[in-house]
């Protein structure tokens, strides 16, 4: 009964994420290959302020 409820919370979550992604990809003229391209470099920055900060 807990995963059930917890499977339709993610669901909605996931649902609510991708609203908001398309939204923010009307809003900028980006497309999906631009954003993955976004995440990637967003990554790569956190990992080494994570890095210079941690080690």
């Amino acid at each position: 009964m807990i995963f059930v409820k917890f499977e339709v919370k993610f669901l909605i979550m996931i649902k609510w994420h991708k609203k908001q992604l398309d939204k923010i990809m009307k809003k900028f003229g980006l497309n999906t290959y631009q954003i993955a391209w976004i995440s990637y470099i967003k990554g790569i920055i956190i990992t080494v302020i994570l890095y210079e900060y941690l080690f």
